[in-house]
């Protein structure tokens, strides 16, 4: 499986867990991870991050 492939299986099964009536405790986790994801890869798009690497 090709890492994009990988990715997309990861988010199809965040999609099929995360949906309305879903435990709280498992909208929590999933809200948390994909911040944490978001705000690493926002930090390692920004400029600053690339040019010092």
């Amino acid at each position: 499986i090709g890492r994009i492939q990988l990715l997309r299986s990861y988010l199809d099964k965040v999609r099929d867990m995360v949906k309305p009536g879903c435990p709280e405790e498992v909208l929590k986790a999933a809200l948390s991870a994909m911040a944490s994801v978001s705000d690493v890869l926002t930090t390692m798009a920004a400029p600053a991050y690339r040019t010092e690497y």
